[in-house]
């Protein structure tokens, strides 16, 4: 009495679709899985963008903000020696007058407006130089500028120039 101990064809059929149906179902959650992780990681990837792109606005804003300090006064210190400096002109001959004082609410913020009086008596290549400087600074808007031959002798100018100056309150 010896026993066979084969496997029927029937089972060795149902053995073989279970193990592809096992296999179905791996495969099935390793692709999911898979899945998941590539979107995880393209979330990841549009949060970086999108912080790198806020950092590069935050960057910008801090420059704009940096030009526009530099191009304004301070009103908390706004002496006619710090109009001087502010407009790199300490060391100049001209004199500095101030016309008119106006305060102008923008958007919430106030701005103080000031027209100017530059004059004075200079070389011709001196006033040109300042006028150079004064516009492409671009720290004050120039309205006015008028040379008239100067009382000494040689290429002595003397010059008006009027323009305005804008301030900010820094503190």
């Amino acid at each position: 009495m010896t026993e066979n101990k084969s496997i029927s064809r029937t089972a060795a059929k149902r053995f073989t679709l279970i193990i592809v149906l096992l296999l179905l179902l791996v495969a099935s959650y390793i692709y999911s899985s898979g899945n998941d992780v590539r979107v995880e990681i393209d979330i990841r990837k549009q949060t970086a963008d999108r912080l790198r792109q806020e950092i590069d606005t935050g960057n910008v804003f801090s420059a704009a903000r940096a030009d526009l300090d530099n191009l304004t006064l301070d009103e908390n210190n706004s002496t006619t020696l710090a109009i001087l400096r502010h407009l790199d002109l300490q060391e100049s001959k001209l004199d500095y007058r101030t016309k008119s004082k106006v305060v102008k609410n923008v958007n919430g913020t106030t701005i103080i407006v000031r027209k100017f009086i530059l004059s004075g008596e200079s070389s011709y290549q001196e006033v040109l130089s300042q006028l150079d400087w004064i516009q492409t600074s671009k720290k004050a808007v120039l309205t006015r500028a008028i040379l008239r031959t100067g009382i000494g002798y040689g290429n002595s100018v003397y010059v008006e120039i009027e323009g305005m100056l804008y301030g900010l309150d820094k503190s």
